[in-house]
This record gives C-alpha cells, sequence and structure tokens, in this order.
C-alpha cells in the first residue's frame, strides 16, 4: 500500500483539523446541501477548539473544490490556517465527520482509498475486460494478503499493541497487518516531531524527557508507519487472531521486549 500522499500530514506538528464531508453537489438529492453540510461539520470544529483561520480555510477549500456529478465524498486535513490535504472520495461518508485533535485522523481516507483501488475500473467502465481487470485485482490482493499471514507465522513477528508500538519506535517493523475498526477505544502516547517517538504507557517518553501526548492509537500507527517507511496491509477480522487487531512482521529474529 502506497502511503507517499500522507507524508505532508506528518511533516510537522498539529493540532490538525480532520473532515469527512459529502460533497454530493446534486439538487435533487434530498437532505441538506453540501453548504449545510459543512456547516454543521464546521461546528464540531469550534467546539472542539479548532482555530478560525483553519475552519475557515477548510471552508475555502470546499467551496472552491471542482463539482463533479453522482455521489462522491471530500477528506480535509488542516492545520494553522492552511489546508494540507484535499483527496476526493469515491463514496461519501456515511456520516460526516470533523475532528479536531494533536494527529490527523487519516485512516478513514486510507481505507477508502484501499477499497477503492480495486472497483475503480469497474466503476468507470461495466465491460466484461473491466470486470476481468477488477477479479485479477481481487486475486492479486488476496494472494498478498495469504503471503503476508503466511510470512506472519513462519517468521519474526510481532503480536498486539504493545509489541508493535516497541518495534516501531526501535524501526524494526518492516509491515503492519491492521485491522481497521473505526470504534476503537485504544490510544497510545506520542511525542513531538520524531514519528518513532511512540508508546503504549506515558512513562516509556516521560522517562526519556519527552512531554507524552495521548492520541487515537490508530492515528499513532499510522504516523510511525509513514514515518519509518514500513508497510501496511489492512486485514479483515477474521484472517488472524491477533490481541488489539494488530501485529507486525519483523526485519530481524530478536523479539521485542512489551514497554
Amino acid at each position: 500500500m502506497d502511503l507517499s500522499y500522507l507524508r505532508p500530514l506528518f511533516a510537522g506538528d498539529g493540532p490538525w483539523a480532520s473532515v469527512y464531508l459529502d460533497a454530493t453537489s446534486d439538487e435533487r438529492s434530498p437532505g441538506p446541501g453540501i453548504d449545510a453540510r459543512w456547516q454543521t461539520l464546521a461546528g464540531h470544529l469550534t467546539s472542539q477548539g479548532a482555530d478560525p483561520g483553519t475552519v475557515a480555510a477548510i471552508g475555502e477549500a470546499i467551496r472552491g473544490h471542482p463539482r463533479r456529478p453522482g455521489r462522491h465524498g471530500l477528506a480535509i486535513f488542516a492545520s494553522g490556517g492552511r489546508v494540507v490535504l484535499a483527496e476526493p472520495l469515491d463514496t461519501p461518508p456515511a456520516a460526516g465527520l470533523a475532528v479536531w485533535a494533536p494527529l490527523p485522523h487519516a485512516m478513514p481516507l486510507v481505507a477508502q482509498r484501499e477499497m477503492a483501488t480495486a472497483r475503480a475500473d469497474r466503476s468507470r467502465d461495466e465491460s466484461e475486460r473491466a470486470v476481468a481487470e477488477e477479479n485479477t485485482r481481487a486475486a492479486v490482493a488476496d494472494q498478498n494478503t495469504r503471503a503476508a499471514l503466511a510470512r506472519f507465522g513462519a517468521g519474526p513477528h510481532a503480536g498486539g499493541l504493545a509489541e508493535v508500538v516497541v518495534s516501531l519506535r526501535d524501526g524494526r517493523v518492516e509491515q503492519v497487518l491492521l485491522v481497521d475498526d473505526p470504534s476503537s477505544t485504544d490510544r497510545l502516547w506520542i511525542g513531538p516531531g520524531d514519528p518513532r517517538l511512540i508508546a503504549s504507557e506515558p512513562g516509556a517518553l516521560s522517562a526519556a524527557g519527552v512531554r507524552p501526548v495521548e492520541v487515537r492509537a490508530d492515528a499513532a500507527l499510522l504516523r510511525a508507519v509513514v514515518g519509518t517507511g514500513a508497510g501496511l496491509l489492512l486485514i479483515g477480522p477474521d484472517d488472524l487472531d491477533l490481541p488489539h487487531g494488530i501485529g507486525a512482521i519483523l526485519h530481524d529474529d530478536d523479539p521485542p521486549d512489551p514497554a
């Protein structure tokens, strides 16, 4: 999975506004229009403490984003009064989402891009060739998943949140295997700047003279994956029995020491 497009989101410190918006502009569609949907989300950001400049920058980006026919969405990430990334979504979010947090909430974008890749050609062309290409792509993805699961079981690996965090901090992760769970309440702690400043307990960072900041676990993990150059594979909950739905394939044979 290519995550290079996320690098600008982790190049500096936050806080960050992350917005997932139904950008459908068809006037025949029921419910509020795009401006009304944005105003609701803008209110959510403001109530969470977002600064007016950042909220205004997102509003300008939404108004300036090219309209297109059909149902679709938009993911926008902004900080310090500037929009850093605006990505169209093939499918609008089931519900609008606006988050103000120390890290960007990018996992929903990653998950949707992964799903969209498998069905992109078919959505544009229902020909037999497009269907065949989609089936081939799905088969390749399935083979890659099976290969990764086999490597996880046969070689050096980390299982569970604490072990994976230590391995990411030590730069020993080749690929993270993650069950995407938007409802997860898992939390981790990070430090500024270096993506390897990640811990499952705040004391691990405090002992190193780093002020720990509590964040969503998936946000911290994504920052560490992008920053260390590790790979990421989203798997199904039944693919592998993993504590907290996470494991990692490691570069070496040294087992991690949980912290």
